[in-house]
Parts: C-alpha cells; structure tokens; sequence
C-alpha cells in the first residue's frame, strides 16, 4: 500500500482490461482476530485519540510488539479483482468467520486506524540504510518499495471491514435491481462510489502506445472500488452469473459468456450432467 501503485485501463476492442503501470503487491498474512487490548497497539490507538475496538482487529499470527511477521505471500489484487468482487458477493451476511476467512484469502481492505502505517524494525533499518547509501530515494517507504519488503500493513478493524463488505455487497444489489429496471437510479450508485472513487488519483503517464490514464489505489479497498466504477460505466456489459447458487453480477468478456468465473462454469457442467442422468 502506499506510493508508486498505479494501474491503467486501456479500452480494448470488445472489453476494458487491466493491467499494471507499475508492480503492486499485496501481502497476505494468516490473520486472527484480537478481541482483548495489546499494550504495544493499544499506544497507537491511544495517540489517534482511539478505544481499543470492541469487535477486535485483525492482526497477524506470531506478531509481537518488536516485530512483524513476514507474509504468507503476495499477489497482483487487479488480476483478480473480479474474483474477489465475485467472494463478497456470494459472503452473504459479512460476520466474524466469513469476515476472517476473507483477509486471509485475500488481504486486508485497508480500512483502519487511519491508514496508521507500523512498520518492522528490522526492515526501517534497512530502508534508512539504503537511503543513506543513494540519498535521491525520497524516504523510508519509497525505501522499501526499492528492496521489495513487503512490511507496511494496516491494522484494520472487524467492524470496519464488515461495514465496507456490507456496502459493497448493496452496491453490487442496487446494480442488479438497476439491470432488471427496478428501483433506485444510478445517480445514487454514482453518489455512493463517489465517496471512496474521490481517493482514486488520476494522472496521465507515456506508455508505449501514448499517453494513458493511469489510477493510483492506495487501499484493496480503491482497487475494488475502482473495477465497480468501470462496471456501472459500461453497464451495458453486466450479466448475473448463469450459476443459480451464485448469482454474482459480473462484467461479460463477450456476448457469449454466461458465467463469472471457472467455478460456475464447471459446476453448470456438473449439474448438465446429473440432470442427463436422472432423465
């Protein structure tokens, strides 16, 4: 999270696509949730003017106030946003276990604390190091962007997190109702992505082929905002997935495609098929 996560969207001939400007990475921990204070974070809400929260935050295992975990891994969340809109679609009620289950796939929204930044000792020291060797490096983060250490992490709250999967979930409803010509209007589903899309920064970057417009993400949360902004501004590509215990809308790579992933895909041909048996 942070600087220097910039993706572009270049409107091909039959659909929009993703791709990366620049590298962006997105740790994943194996989370747990803390229900009871931890002097070293219970500081960090305390100057943030903050109670411990009473739903927990999400913290990773094996943390401990003098050092943080490595991550479990790390992926490119753009290649894969479709997906995990996909997830939170079929989540239902966003609670504790769905929740948990989620940042562990997936990573952190990004939602807490203020977008407070803890980083790992040992890493700030080699970060202050590198910017010691080649002063042009413009800080500590740019720093650790350079060396590749994945450390900056967001310490978000569960509640939090179960709001902003709850809000993304309604969006994605109201789009569905929307598709079908009932009730409320996109001027409201514009008004409600609004409010997040206006932390999107957009600039214009030479690429290859020109100039491109280029959006910088500083949460998971931006990025999955940003693809439901390309889905209501080509709305006339959206479908429900074909997969009746799915029902996820999706944005349709062409005109014949009737499901959202390759899960509802096998599985339609799974159901083909005992439907063939039992006639």
């Amino acid at each position: 999270m942070g600087r220097g996560r910039v993706v572009v969207l270049e409107q091909g001939s039959r659909r929009a696509e993703w791709r990366l400007y620049e590298p962006l990475r997105w740790s994943r921990y194996d989370y747990q949730i803390v229900k009871n204070p931890i002097p070293g974070l219970l500081t960090v809400f305390r100057l943030q003017g903050q109670s411990w929260p009473a739903e927990g935050i999400f913290l990773p295992r094996g943390w401990t106030p003098d050092d943080w975990p490595d991550p479990r891994d790390s992926y490119e969340p753009l290649q894969k946003v479709d997906r995990i809109l996909g997830d939170i679609q079929r989540m239902g009620n966003p609670n504790d276990k769905a929740v948990l289950a989620f940042v562990n796939r997936w990573g952190l929204l990004g939602v807490g604390l203020d977008r407070q930044r803890i980083l790992r000792l040992s890493d700030t020291k080699l970060a202050l190091a590198e910017v010691r060797k080649e002063p042009q490096i413009d800080g500590v983060l740019a720093a650790l962007q350079r060396l590749g250490r994945p450390s900056i992490a967001l310490f978000d709250g569960v509640r939090d997190t179960c709001d902003w999967l709850r809000w993304i979930i309604q969006i994605t409803e109201r789009i569905k109702t929307l598709k079908a010509g009932r009730g409320h209007s996109w001027e409201a589903v514009a008004g409600e992505l609004n409010g997040v899309a206006c932390n999107i920064t957009l600039s214009l970057r030479l690429g290859s082929a020109g100039l491109e417009l280029a959006y910088s993400t500083p949460t998971l949360l931006h990025v999955l905002t940003l693809r439901l902004v390309e889905w209501v501004t080509g709305a006339q590509n959206l479908r429900q997935c074909g997969n009746p215990k799915c029902d996820a809308i999706f944005r349709a790579g062409d005109a014949r495609q009737k499901f959202c992933g390759k899960s509802c895909t096998r599985q339609a041909g799974v159901d083909r098929f005992r439907a063939r048996r039992r006639s």
